[in-house]
């Protein structure tokens, strides 16, 4: 403002000739180069199918970095923010081991894996090997823009395509087994994924209202020091949580390194909204999955025998121990939610029933 000030006015019109100009050819610039990072996005092969809208949220949630020759974009074994990248310019090598084993060049895309929840860490580590740009979006980033666009529930293709690469890609959901494969992305999504040592036990209380899903590794539930049952990979603790039951009062004690996933309840009822037609099932599901381990607290004192289980009904307290075992290997454990009925009036039926826990009212 002082320099027109003192300016003549053809001095003075010249110099904002000059800076209107400059102004226009810098937003020229950056809408081409908006222009290019949107064009970047759409053609990830996790994103093709993905509306314009969603294509446009990515674009806003992703920056640009540059990287100079020699220098890590990705760590093999790292757990990092979970970002994909899209190499605008420049050469990368992928490295295995300490080993190149492939080189990409600018248009690649890759780290998909890891922001998708497909793996709990890095399979490989990216080395610039020039001058490199990149697109960066972040999981954090790309879970909100699912949140903000539950109309995208169709990443199953690129999920189906990971899987057969690599087969050990996909954490597998016992509960959705005959589940759509959309169902069990939606979940690797929304869950939260680490690794838990052997010397690191979890409880159920510190879990709050979370299940944990076990991907590999091998662990056991305990009650106190009570052993309870053992989980292999696909099996869920503390799952009662999602169904709005209360949390459980045992410990995940992992035998050797374990990956796991830890699933909120506000993401899982998220995902039934978005699968809603098979919601039911699932929430059948995972009550059937939480019958082993009720099972085996209210026998981890039997020695082998059913007899003070069965002698937690008034009816098999007053039987003999023979009695009792026999009546225990016809035992069924069944779980109700909240309004179910556990017998209606009226309906002949051939089943007796003790509570183990719970409170049920009598109608």
């Amino acid at each position: 403002v002082l320099l027109f000030r003192f300016c003549g006015d053809k001095l003075g019109n010249d110099v904002r000739r000059a800076c209107g100009e400059r102004i226009v050819g810098i937003s020229a610039k950056i809408r081409k180069q908006a222009s290019a990072q949107l064009a970047a996005i759409s053609n990830i092969e996790a994103f093709r199918m993905c509306s314009a809208a969603f294509h446009d949220t990515i674009c806003a949630a992703s920056h640009l970095r540059s990287y100079m020759p020699g220098q890590l974009l990705i760590e093999e074994g790292a757990q990092d923010a979970g970002q994909t990248f899209v190499l605008l310019a420049g050469l990368v090598a992928t490295e295995k081991d300490g080993r190149k084993i492939a080189e990409v060049g600018a248009g690649a895309s890759f780290g998909e894996l890891l922001m998708l929840g497909l793996t709990s860490s890095r399979r490989v580590s990216m080395r610039a090997q020039t001058f490199c740009k990149t697109i960066e979006i972040t999981r954090e980033k790309f879970q909100l823009a699912c949140t903000r666009h539950p109309e995208e529930n169709h990443f199953d293709q690129f999920y189906r395509k990971a899987a057969e690469k690599q087969p050990d890609s996909g954490p597998s959901w016992k509960i959705g087994e005959k589940m759509p494969l959309g169902f069990c992305y939606s979940l690797n999504v929304a869950s939260e994924r680490k690794t838990c040592e052997a010397s690191e036990t979890i409880a159920a209380s510190a879990l709050g209202k979370s299940a944990l899903h076990l991907i590999s590794g091998e662990a056991d539930v305990k009650l106190g020091t009570k052993f309870i049952i053992r989980l292999q990979p696909g099996d869920l603790f503390n799952q009662e949580t999602l169904l709005g039951m209360r949390e459980g009062e045992e410990t995940f004690v992992p035998l050797i390194r374990c990956d796991v996933q830890i699933l909120h309840k506000n993401c899982f009822d998220y995902t039934c909204a978005l699968f809603w037609d098979q919601a039911e099932v699932v929430r059948r599901a995972l009550m059937n999955s939480m019958l082993p381990r009720l099972q085996g607290r209210h026998s981890v004192s039997t020695e082998g025998n059913g007899c003070s289980t069965m002698q937690l009904c008034a009816f098999f307290r007053v039987a003999t121990p023979a009695l009792s075992d026999r009546a225990f290997e016809y035992l069924e454990v069944l779980m109700f939610r909240p309004g179910d009925n556990i017998c209606i009036e009226g309906v002949e039926s051939d089943r007796g029933y003790f509570l183990l826990e719970g409170a049920a009212k009598i109608e």
